[in-house]
């Protein structure tokens, strides 16, 4: 009896109507027992992604207390809150496979394999730059600049791709061949002025976004923008320098090596000559 005039009371108000599922009653042919039933809550303080991860996590940990009733939780916040929790893994992976890429680009362009590495090690800092002002820069890690930034890599691959390169085929200097720091002179002389240049009309073009009273729009233009500045940077200032000391600490092992071998040889010549004439002869 109190099933059968369970679900006429729950009818009468709309809001809770279809809140409740009865099973069927094959006994009595009449209302089953509540299969299923939905209750609802409301949250309040729930304003920044923090407290939406929190209280994720808070609701689901106590539906999973008991498994018995599988119980389930689910508002449209918590969309928010997976893909606030997938985010940083999805970003590092994206910036993990840019890495790889430009690095096999790198090898197959630019003729020496150290050089391939410099330019991706530069790539990572620039990554690590633009995530660490992305924070200074009230720019949050979502979808937008995830996306963003990992189309925006391009920029600073060609800022420091066209510097390496112009490092490696400078070869004019003394006795034919350029010492590091003449090649650093000779690809900031050929592509220094130019690459500002690129800069400079990129960052024009994409400051025309920052006018736009719209938040996927300012979030783009903040990212694009860190992403060329920290480049042009990398390829200016921190890229020469690093080659030039790479190539210099090259040198330096190159030149111990071959007066090892000199070394060697001459005590070769020396025990030769120090032995006597019939073990010679011999």
């Amino acid at each position: 009896e109190f099933n059968q005039n369970l679900r006429p009371f729950l009818l009468a108000d709309d809001n809770y109507g279809h809140d409740v599922l009865f099973g069927p009653n094959k006994t009595m042919g009449g209302e089953g027992d509540i299969t299923v039933f939905r209750l609802s809550t409301k949250l309040k303080g729930v304003d920044s992604n923090n407290k939406i991860m929190t209280c994720t996590a808070a609701m689901r940990g106590a539906a999973d207390a008991f498994p018995q009733f599988n119980l389930t939780t689910y508002t449209p916040m918590w969309n928010l809150a997976d893909q606030f929790d997938i985010m940083l893994p999805q970003t590092l992976q994206n910036v993990i496979i840019d890495l790889v890429c430009m690095f096999i680009i790198s090898l197959l362009l630019i003729p020496h394999p150290l050089c391939a590495v410099v330019v991706v090690l530069s790539i990572m800092s620039v990554h690590v730059g633009v995530l660490g002002l992305m924070t200074w820069w009230n720019v949050n890690l979502e979808a937008t600049s995830m996306i963003t930034l990992a189309v925006s890599v391009g920029f600073s691959v060609d800022f420091a791709a066209h510097i390496t390169y112009a490092y490696t085929i400078t070869a004019e200097g003394k006795n034919g061949r350029a010492s590091p720091d003449e090649r650093v002179i000779g690809a900031l002389g050929d592509l220094g002025w130019p690459l500002v240049q690129g800069a400079s009309a990129t960052l024009l073009g994409v400051g025309v976004l920052g006018t736009i009273n719209s938040y996927i729009v300012r979030i783009v233009f903040k990212t694009i923008m860190l992403v060329i500045v920290l480049g042009v940077v990398h390829a200016l200032i921190f890229l020469p320098v690093a080659m030039s000391l790479v190539h210099q600490t090259i040198q330096y092992f190159n030149k111990c090596r071959r007066k090892g071998r000199t070394v060697q040889i001459a005590n070769i010549k020396n025990v030769n000559n120090n032995l006597p004439q019939a073990v010679k002869q011999s």
